[in-house]
């Protein structure tokens, strides 16, 4: 009986890296100006609900992840970074974290955060 219920979480963060995954290939960049990088709307949506809620659990994790957050938003203007956080793309983004997050037990949310401090 206890193995159904350890199935779910293990099945959840897969689902979460899987999610990850895919917002990381299909980002929308909002456009920049001449100079400008882009700002990958979408997954710094994704990067900042993972920092939200990692923050809030696992300090260690917190640092590793504005470092990612930081990546993103190189070499971008403060506005073009503005623009890309009142996007839908970006809300959609923070959304996907927060419905995930909010059904998982801790365990599974810490296992994310671990997930995504490990990866590059």
């Amino acid at each position: 009986m206890n193995q159904h219920r350890n199935l779910a979480p293990r099945r959840r963060c897969r689902l979460i890296g899987g999610l990850l995954t895919l917002a990381a290939l299909t980002g929308t960049p909002v456009a920049p100006a001449a100079g400008e990088s882009t700002v990958d709307a979408r997954q710094l949506g994704i990067m900042e609900g993972v920092l939200h809620f990692c923050g809030a659990i696992d300090a260690a994790a917190s640092s590793a992840l504005q470092d990612k957050v930081k990546g993103l938003t190189q070499g971008a203007t403060a506005e073009r970074v503005s623009q890309a956080r009142a996007s839908s793309e970006y809300q959609s983004g923070f959304a996907v974290i927060e419905s995930i997050t909010g059904q998982g037990d801790e365990q599974t949310v810490k296992k994310l955060c671990s997930t995504q401090t490990a990866n590059p």
